[in-house]
């Protein structure tokens, strides 16, 4: 009868003991997060029932001349879920991760993310609030995007784990791209009757 080296036995037996004592933690994980998305799915549903049922997005386009470009039940609902998300990952990074340490980490990080992407939001809205009360051109509604678009990469520069040198770099690269969209603007801004003059003469 073949019997097995003590050695492979013992790596055997500590495997199976890992995943013994992993198993409950990837359950109780997949359970979460089931339960998670279950959550999320029946918010988006009564956050959507309560708009239309009180004419919330009537309410906004008699505040906001032609309503907002994001639809409110859109925005309500990205920010239920990004608060379910962080909840939800809360909760799975303390039932897997043991070390403190790295549990705060990872929390920082998810929140730094949710809170970028809650402002950036909220930036955006306000813009499209702004540019709908002063009515302003086309030309300027796109650089002013443009503006946010750039400015929300930067952030989100800061978040990725690229080397110091090259965030300096790209950081520097649409800082200039930044800096010359602004004095086009300005330019355009101060000259476009002259200009406008000289071109139809």
């Amino acid at each position: 009868m073949l019997t097995l080296p003590e050695e492979l036995i013992s790596i055997i037996n500590s495997i199976l003991l890992e995943v013994i004592n992993i198993f409950p933690k990837i359950a109780f994980s997949i359970i979460v997060a089931v339960l998670t998305l279950i959550l999320i799915k029946l918010i988006n549903k009564l956050i959507k029932w309560m708009v239309k049922a009180f004419n919330l997005e009537l309410l906004i386009s008699n505040l906001i001349p032609g309503g907002l470009r994001i639809p409110l039940a859109t925005i309500i609902t990205l920010l239920a879920d990004l608060g379910l998300l962080m909840i939800g990952v809360a909760i799975i990074c303390r039932i897997i991760i043991a070390d403190e340490l790295i549990y705060t980490g990872i929390i920082l990080y998810a929140s730094r993310i949710v809170s970028i992407t809650v402002l950036t939001l909220i930036f955006i809205v306000s813009l499209d609030t702004f540019m709908k009360y002063v009515k302003i051109e086309r030309k300027l509604e796109n650089i002013l995007v443009l503006i946010v678009l750039l400015l929300t990469i930067i952030i989100l520069i800061d978040l990725t784990s690229l080397s110091s040198e090259i965030k300096y770099a790209v950081g520097l690269g649409i800082s200039i791209g930044l800096g010359l969209i602004l004095g086009i603007f300005v330019f355009w801004l101060l000259f476009k009757d002259y200009i406008e003059i000289r071109i139809k003469t």
